[in-house]
């Protein structure tokens, strides 16, 4: 029953936005954020709380989380999303056009790869005992780079290039969009003071804004997240280290 909910929530985080994109010309790049927050959002929480209420079979329920999303992405192959317009209307809320027709591909990596990117963060901050920590990467992920991209495409006028996996064709992201990632790295941090010693919040300041706005910019296209997971994971693990928790 859990996970059924968890796949309802997949459908209804694309349907909603994929509503607004089919029928009142809402742009499906701010549609795509909207439903990336919400999916690694759900993510983390799940990954930091199986262990609460699943203590049993705690890696056969890690290992269907992976399977949850499968799922749910097969069910957007043409085939299938082509018999249902409910199925339609979803995929509408991610597939850029300028993604086709690496729209699945690039949904599917990305998502595994960000479930293993946050399970790793998750485990060496349990290491530590400071789970707690995970939400500093994953809100300036999930936030920064979400803010990046509607800034970027609405305001970008500094542009760069940046590649993708599966083809030779480059993609544009823009000094303000990665500007985004930065302001949001630092707000965060602070707005986290009291979960950190004060070495950490000094480290964290020096470190992390630079880091994650780099990771963002060279991270291959549509697999910004995941990278910028991995790279402030380490990052805090290594403070944790360092300074203590």
């Amino acid at each position: 029953m859990y996970y059924a909910g968890i796949l309802l929530s997949l459908y209804l985080m694309s349907f909603l936005p994929g509503l607004f994109v089919t029928y009142k010309n809402f742009s499906v790049h701010y549609a795509r954020k909207i439903f990336a927050i919400g999916f690694f959002l759900i993510t983390t929480y799940f990954l930091v709380n199986v262990g609460k209420f699943m203590p049993t079979e705690r890696w056969l329920h890690l290992a269907l989380g992976l399977v949850i999303p499968a799922i749910w992405v097969i069910s957007f192959l043409e085939p299938v999303r082509n018999r249902f317009k409910f199925l339609k209307i979803c995929f509408s809320a991610f597939d850029r056009p300028e993604d086709r027709p690496y729209t699945i591909a690039w949904v599917v990596t990305g998502m595994v790869a960000g479930y293993i990117a946050i399970f790793f963060m998750v485990e060496g901050l349990r290491y530590f005992d400071a789970v707690n920590l995970i939400t500093m990467t994953v809100f300036i992920s999930v936030f920064g780079d979400g803010l990046a991209e509607p800034v970027g495409y609405k305001f970008g006028r500094h542009k760069y290039k940046t590649r993708a996996l599966f083809t030779k064709r480059l993609y544009e992201r823009s000094w303000e969009g990665s500007t985004c990632v930065f302001l949001s790295a630092i707000a965060i941090i602070l707005a986290m003071y009291h979960t950190m010693t004060f070495l950490q919040l000094i480290y964290m300041l020096i470190l992390m804004p630079p880091l994650m706005t780099l990771t963002e910019a060279k991270s291959p296209h549509t697999w910004d997240n995941p990278f910028m997971h991995l790279a402030g994971g380490l990052v805090t693990m290594v403070g944790c280290y360092l300074f203590g928790s």
